[in-house]
C-alpha cells in the first residue's frame, strides 16, 4: 500500500518518539557530560572545549596558526635582527603592514609572514635563534592521520605480491648459446676418452645393413627386357582409356548442340508463324505524324516499336 504525505510524516514521528524513549537517558548523559566542560579562550581570539580533539582542531584553523607563528616566531626574529626594541613594537609593525597592504584574510596573512621568515633568515646568515626555539618547543603532539583506503589497499596488494614470489620457485636460467658449445665439447671430450668406444662400434656395425649380391649378365638382361614390356604394356593401356574418354566427351557434346540448334530452329517457326509479316503504309503514318495535335505514339504503337510490358507500362524496342 502506498502511503500519502502526511501518512509519511506520522511515521516519522512515531519512530522519532520511540527512539527517544529507549535512548533518551543515555543521550541526556553524554550531553551533560560535555556541557560540564569548560570552554577555553585561545590567544588568538577563538574558544574550544578543554577536550583532546576540540583542542587539536581548534590548533589545524588558519587563525590559531597566524597568531601562533606571529607571537612565537616572527615577532622574536623582528627582535633578533634589531628591527625593533621590543615585542610590541614588532605586533604593532607586523598590523601596520597587513593594514597597509590589505592583507585581512588568514590565508594571506600567513603568505606575509611567510616572507618576513625568508627575508629575516637572509639577513641573519641562515641561522636564527629564536627560530630554533620555535621549532624545538615543547608542544602537544598531534595524533597522526590514518591511512587511506587506497593506500591501505596499496600496502595489502604489495604484501601479498611478495608473498606470491616466495612461494614461486625461481624460473630456470636460460642457457646461451656459447655456454651450450662449451657443453656440447665437454660431452663429446668425455665420451672420446671414455673406455666404452669398442662396444660402441659393434653396436654400430650390427645396425648396418650388408650390401645386396651383384646379379650376373643374362639374368641383368632378362630383367630389363621385362621390364620394358610390362611398361609398354601400361602406356598402351593408359591411351586406349584416354582415346576411349575422349571419343565419349565427343559424343556427348555433339548431342548438345544438335539439342541446342534444334531448340532455336523450334522458337524461331514458332515466331514466324504468331507473327506473319505485315505491309507497312508510310503514307497513313506519314499523314498522322503531320498532325499537330499527336505525339507520334500511335505511329509508334503500329509500327510495333513501342509495345506493352506485363506491368500495364510501355517501353521501346529497337528492330
Amino acid at each position: 500500500m502506498v502511503k500519502t504525505a502526511e501518512q509519511k510524516r506520522e511515521a516519522q514521528r512515531d519512530y522519532q518518539r520511540k527512539y527517544r524513549e529507549k535512548y533518551n537517558v543515555k543521550i541526556q548523559n553524554a550531553n551533560d557530560k560535555v556541557r560540564g566542560i569548560e570552554s577555553v579562550i585561545c590567544g588568538c581570539g577563538g574558544n574550544y572545549k578543554d577536550i583532546k580533539q576540540n583542542r587539536e582542531r581548534h590548533f589545524e584553523t588558519s587563525r590559531h596558526c597566524v597568531w601562533d607563528e606571529k607571537i612565537n616566531k616572527i615577532m622574536p626574529m623582528f627582535v633578533e635582527v634589531g628591527k625593533t626594541d621590543t615585542l610590541e613594537e614588532a605586533d604593532q609593525r607586523i598590523e601596520a603592514y597587513f593594514k597597509k597592504n590589505r592583507k585581512f584574510s588568514a590565508a594571506q596573512q600567513i603568505i606575509v609572514l611567510d616572507t618576513f621568515t625568508r627575508q629575516i633568515l637572509n639577513q641573519l646568515g641562515g641561522k636564527s635563534v629564536s627560530l630554533d626555539a620555535y621549532y624545538n618547543r615543547s608542544v602537544e603532539p598531534v595524533k597522526k592521520p590514518t591511512k587511506t583506503k587506497l593506500e591501505a589497499h596499496h600496502e595489502n596488494v604489495v604484501k601479498i605480491c611478495k608473498e606470491q614470489e616466495k612461494k614461486t620457485p625461481p624460473k630456470p636460467k636460460r642457457e646461451t648459446h656459447h655456454e651450450r658449445i662449451i657443453r656440447i665439447a665437454a660431452e663429446t671430450q668425455e665420451s672420446s676418452s671414455s673406455e666404452e668406444e669398442p662396444q660402441n662400434e659393434i653396436i654400430e656395425a650390427q645396425k648396418i645393413i650388408p650390401p645386396t649380391p651383384c646379379p650376373s649378365s643374362s639374368e641383368a638382361e632378362s630383367e630389363e627386357t621385362e621390364e620394358t614390356e610390362t611398361e609398354t604394356e601400361s602406356e598402351s593401356e593408359e591411351e586406349s582409356e584416354e582415346e576411349s574418354e575422349k571419343s565419349k566427351q565427343l559424343r556427348i557434346d555433339k548431342e548438345r548442340a544438335i539439342k541446342r540448334f534444334n531448340r532455336f530452329k523450334d522458337a524461331e517457326a514458332v515466331e514466324k508463324e504468331s507473327e506473319p509479316d505485315k505491309e507497312i503504309d508510310m503514307s497513313s503514318y506519314l499523314e498522322e505524324a503531320s498532325k499537330p495535335t499527336t505525339d507520334g505514339s500511335e505511329i509508334l504503337r503500329q509500327l510495333g516499336i513501342l509495345k506493352k510490358t506485363k506491368t500495364g507500362g510501355e517501353k521501346y524496342t529497337y528492330v
